[in-house]
């Protein structure tokens, strides 16, 4: 067992070196380096420093075979941790000889071209294919209104079949003991990269975590079995169809508050203008609202009137440096100044932001970090400003007329040429397309309002929405609220007739933001972990914590409605669905309190990170194309994030008996050692799932990627407490600072790795939360050393 402890402990550490290579170095050279050799090497000369991959993989199926061959004494017994021991056996085996034996390479095929060669990526060699494949058309779907590709796909005919074929992503082409891969595609959309690999072992992933999953079915079956029902009740909401309906946008009394409802292109997906206002203000100023004025109110003043919220305190600056440039006398960390103050600064500002984008986001230090996000967010601002119409126009409808009337009249008037370039400024400029197609043209046709005038003189007529918004925007500044609203209401009674389907998810996504789920699920969350220190039976507790996880639970089935996708696409939803898993974990855990108040604890934190994350823009953005799979978004994310709750819960209930040094060790040592059962499951299920993904959508079920690896870290140390606990190892003590640590592990994987910036999965990149992040886990290390230094309880010292 110590040998097994050893190994697994330098198989962690390899994982992380590896992790942190990748940093500055190519993946397939780390790769090499570290995972596929029997020693890493001293850079440049032949001194092993560490064991290798090959020397640790097999040393493990050593040990697995003699714990196989011990637990086979009572295989009735044992069966489900048999199954488990031969199923990562097998799939180690497998892996490693399918590593060796196949063969990846890559075709750069342009339109009309043939090749039966393929190039590999590592040695530059050919190889020859038994057939040959002719691009015949290649297509890049992307989202209406945003560069984000949606789907790659590219049609193929083989030599040996006599239909063309297509090829996707997440949707390879297998024949004749080869695979093709949809993995590239040219900016120009006349060239198509795919990706060839042969692999004899391709099936044993599958089989052999299969084996893996039955083993850990039969072990924790009735233990889970809550959660599956939970994921079954939730993970089909994503597809419910809303059912067109009447009515919804009548009824509003005044024209800010049935704007909220006007729809908008922005970002890859229609949504309301309150999602755009409340973002932008979100993004700007910090805060959902400014001056008791609500985020609607406040853009339609920035769309029509700009010249007032120029003067607004708006821009929120939180570097003392930053904010004595433009205001000497101002002595503070935080200050919110106006677009009028910044204003004589912006080519500074300009010159310092273009400055910044040179250096790496990871070596930026605080006040180049203030500056870039300074210049985003007043260019987030110019670009609403000029949504509408160009900031200063003394009469909207006047201009407008007398464009209208030199439409289809001598090009050569030198006010052509003026109006051409400030509508195709406005075209540049504009923050999103506020005019929707007709129904009988293309539904993703959008335009703003630059567009639509230079579309004007195209087809010799303005469009009579675009008269509609230049009446709109001079009642509005007119102050005639009364016909302001009514076209408000026109402009959404026009869509919703056009566009039911549509029209109802905007309602209820105003209806969501309105609502402010979260927000209240947080408060019943801290009411829940102050009411668990009460004295008594916490019945009050146990309440609040339920009321909490109910909203919670509301608000994620509307996200999901709203979007369309499971609960989990990104950092922000991630963040929502481990504070909420960690709810049910907590309730059908052995702990009982102890569970509960460290399940309230993970809910307030994770919606407090939720909301940070949520300063940084939309947080229902469109899918990239390997994503766009609802099935391996519901099983392996979903699973990979059950994991991380169950983790996080067991290294809470742990922190929490350090702090509280309780005198009831077995009854929060049952509780931890359950959640980590849990997280095992949770997390090498999940990982499984990911690499039958990979194997869609890269041809490769395992390639080392960091979320890979971290995901790896998890499973390893999760496997050390549990092996070192069985085996007498370690007790209360023990179990306690190695789950405190299991959380600095979790929040690395699952944000850490993406702040690296490396890798195919990092799709939330942003370089503002090092600093919470390095402050969480050296808060772990803090609590582990408490832990370690003065034990715990008199039960323990006995």
């Amino acid at each position: 067992m110590k040998g097994a402890l050893w190994t697994l402990g330098a198989t962690f550490l390899l994982v992380l070196m590896g992790i942190m290579a990748q940093c500055a170095s190519d993946a397939v050279d780390v790769q090499h380096r570290f995972f596929q050799t029997f020693f890493i090497l001293f850079p440049g000369k032949w001194i092993p420093l560490f064991p290798g991959g090959y020397s640790l993989g097999l040393l493990l199926l050593g040990y697995l075979t003699l714990s196989l061959v011990k637990l086979l004494r009572y295989p009735k017994k044992n069966f489900g941790l048999c199954c488990v021991h031969l199923g990562l056996f097998l799939l180690l085996s497998g892996e490693t000889l399918g590593g060796a034996l196949s063969q990846e390479a890559f075709l750069s095929l342009k339109i009309g071209e043939k090749s039966g060669a393929a190039r590999e990526l590592q040695t530059e060699q050919e190889i020859r294919l038994p057939f040959t494949v002719e691009l015949l058309a290649c297509a890049q779907e992307l989202h209406p209104g945003s560069a984000t590709a949606k789907a790659f796909s590219s049609s193929v005919r083989i030599s040996s079949l006599p239909s063309p074929l297509q090829i996707s992503m997440n949707k390879p082409l297998r024949i004749q003991g080869w695979t093709l891969y949809q993995a590239g595609f040219s900016t120009n959309g006349t060239e198509s990269i795919l990706k060839a690999v042969k692999n004899p072992f391709v099936l044993s992933p599958y089989l052999f975590s299969s084996l893996i999953a039955l083993g850990f079915l039969s072990q924790f079956l009735r233990r889970i079995y809550p959660i599956f029902l939970l994921l079954a009740y939730l993970c089909p909401v994503s597809s419910i169809e809303p059912i067109p309906a009447k009515g919804f946008f009548t009824g509003a009394d005044s024209g800010a508050q049935s704007s909220q409802f006007l729809p908008v292109l922005h970002e890859g997906r229609i949504k309301p203008l309150d999602t755009l206002a409340r973002n932008s203000l979100m993004q700007i100023h910090g805060a959902q609202r400014i001056g008791g004025v609500s985020a609607t109110e406040w853009l339609l003043e920035v769309f029509m009137n700009s010249a007032e919220t120029r003067k607004q305190a708006l821009f929120r600056i939180d570097h003392p440096a930053v904010i004595h440039l433009f205001s000497p006398t101002l002595q503070k960390k935080r200050a919110y100044l106006s677009f009028a103050e910044l204003h004589p600064q912006l080519p500074l500002l300009h010159e310092t932001f273009l400055a910044v984008t040179k250096i790496a986001p990871s070596q930026r230090d605080a006040l180049q970090r203030s500056f870039f996000l300074l210049w985003q967010q007043i260019s987030l601002y110019l670009s609403l400003e000029n949504t509408l119409w160009i900031p200063g126009a003394c009469n909207v409808q006047e201009e407008c007329n007398a464009y209208s009337a030199l439409i289809g009249k001598d090009n050569q008037d030198p006010l052509n040429e003026w109006f051409n370039a400030r509508y195709e400024y406005l075209s540049k400029m504009a923050c999103c397309k506020i005019l929707p197609p007709h129904p009988k043209t293309n539904s993703f046709s959008w335009q703003s309002m630059g567009e639509a005038l230079l579309q004007g003189r195209m087809d010799g007529q303005l469009n009579d929405a675009v008269c509609s918004w230049t009446k709109a925007i001079a009642t509005y500044q007119a102050g005639n609220w009364p016909t302001f609203d009514q076209i408000m209401q026109r402009h959404i009674a026009d869509f919703q007739k056009n566009y039911p389907r549509e029209a109802q998810k905007l309602w209820w996504e105003v209806f969501f933001n309105n609502l402010h789920l979260f927000f209240y699920a947080a408060i019943l969350y801290a009411l829940a972990f102050l009411g668990s220190f009460w004295r008594g039976e916490n019945k009050f507790a146990l309440f609040f914590l339920i009321a909490g996880f109910l909203l919670h639970t509301s608000g994620l089935l509307l996200r999901m409605f709203i979007e369309g996708h499971p609960p989990v696409t990104n950092l922000y939803s991630s963040a929502l669905f481990v504070g909420w898993a960690a709810i049910p974990l907590s309730l059908i855990n052995s702990g009982k309190a102890a569970g509960r108040t460290a399940a309230a604890l993970i809910g307030l934190v994770t919606l407090f990170i939720a909301y940070q994350l949520s300063l940084q823009g939309e947080t229902m953005e469109p899918l990239r194309a390997v994503l766009n799979s609802n099935f391996w978004l519901a099983t392996h994310v979903v699973t990979i994030a059950l994991g991380y709750s169950a983790t996080f819960l067991a290294g809470t209930i742990a922190a929490l008996y350090v702090c509280l040094r309780r005198k009831d060790p077995a009854l929060f040592t049952k509780a931890v050692y359950t959640a980590l059962l849990f997280s095992t499951f949770f997390t090498i299920i999940g990982t499984l799932l990911g690499g039958f993904w990979a194997d869609q959508s890269w041809g490769r079920f395992w390639g080392w990627d960091p979320k890979e690896s971290g995901a790896l870290l998890i499973i390893l140390w999760n496997l050390l407490i549990l092996h070192a606990r069985f085996g007498g190892f370690i007790q209360t003590q023990g179990t306690m600072i190695m789950a405190i640590f299991g959380n600095a592990i979790t929040a690395f994987s699952w944000f850490g790795i993406n702040l690296l910036g490396v890798g195919l999965h990092s799709y939330g990149f942003t370089d503002s939360s090092w600093a919470p992040l390095l402050g969480f886990i050296c808060s772990q290390f803090i609590l582990m050393a408490v832990g370690f230094y003065r034990p715990i309880s008199a039960e323990i010292r006995n």
